[in-house]
């Protein structure tokens, strides 16, 4: 009677191999002079993939300085403009200039997102009070038909200045407010008036150029007569 024999369980074969059998698989030679620090020697062979070379030198720096190339710089801020550091003159100067308008500020009633505003606009001049409505539409017709509105551009006024921080508040505040202000009708005075608040006091030439239409204005004219 013979006896079944199992067959052996295959195992990996083990193979110890040296370190220097290892470097001159690597292509690298031993210097006894000088030692390769363990860093470059980590880089080197990690750079080794198969079926591939070992990138240049001058394909490394392309690399880069592609990578540094698509890097948006970082823009430098501005140095900020010491206004406060001129001298008074000068800056009274420049408050004249950015909110003064030589012809003086003419505001015109307009609506915006569904509120009640005032805007700078031509005001044309008309002694007649009670006709200033009737008679603008006309007036302005003449007044496009012969480069009048239509050709005329007010000057910029920067009044945005005052915000910029207390002191030129208060230094620039009165030239705003003291030219002279002339509204196109009543109802644009009463929508800038609402909105001066305590800088009311401060307005001291203010001219209203006609009635506004509706039936409270027409009442108010009648009266007024």
């Amino acid at each position: 009677m013979t006896t079944a024999t199992s067959s052996k369980r295959k195992r990996a074969q083990v193979t110890y191999t040296k370190d220097s059998d290892l470097d001159e698989l690597l292509g690298i030679t031993a210097n006894d002079d000088k030692d390769i620090p363990m860093n470059d020697l980590i880089n080197d062979i990690d750079d080794y993939t198969y079926g591939s070379r070992k990138p240049t030198n001058s394909a490394r720096k392309a690399k880069k300085a592609k990578l540094i190339a698509k890097t948006p710089k970082k823009k430098q801020n501005a140095k900020p403009f010491r206004f406060l550091d001129l001298s008074a003159e000068l800056r009274n100067r420049i408050y004249e200039l950015a909110l003064i308008d030589p012809n003086g500020i003419s505001l015109v009633a307009k609506t915006k997102s569904f509120r009640r505003t005032v805007r700078r606009g031509l005001v044309l001049d008309n002694e007649d009070g009670e006709s200033y409505w009737n008679s603008r539409r006309r007036n302005r017709c003449h007044a496009s038909e012969h480069g009048g509105e239509a050709g005329f551009q007010l000057p910029v006024l920067v009044p945005a200045l005052l915000a910029v921080n207390k002191q030129i508040y208060a230094e620039a505040i009165g030239y705003l407010y003291q030219q002279a202000i002339a509204v196109e009708d009543t109802y644009a005075l009463h929508t800038f008036v609402a909105g001066l608040g305590s800088h009311s006091s401060r307005v001291v030439h203010l001219t209203v150029k006609g009635w506004g239409h509706g039936r409270g204005t027409h009442k108010a004219a009648v009266s007024a007569c």
